[in-house]
């Protein structure tokens, strides 16, 4: 089963997800940066995505659903999130 996640609210829980190995596909706005004072958080994510053997994908920012710069697509969702 797959999971899409977008959104305002994608980031962190995109993060969460490549950490943990359940990202398939990753989709990254052009340029679009996330920081939380240790570093770009969205560039953590599509190397984890990548070291979890997942795709990263950068896009037109008009070409991402939702409101923010990240999107994914899960390999599953953890239990009792989503």
């Amino acid at each position: 089963m797959s999971v899409v996640v977008a959104g305002s609210c994608a980031q962190t829980l995109v993060l969460e997800a490549a950490s943990e190995g359940r990202v398939h596909r990753l989709l990254l706005a052009k340029d679009a940066e996330y920081e939380n004072g240790e570093g770009d958080l969205l560039n953590a994510a599509a190397a984890e995505t990548i070291r979890g053997g997942g795709e990263v994908y950068v896009l037109d920012p008009l070409q991402l659903a939702g409101d923010g710069p990240v999107a994914a697509i899960l390999r599953y969702s953890k239990p009792g999130t989503l």
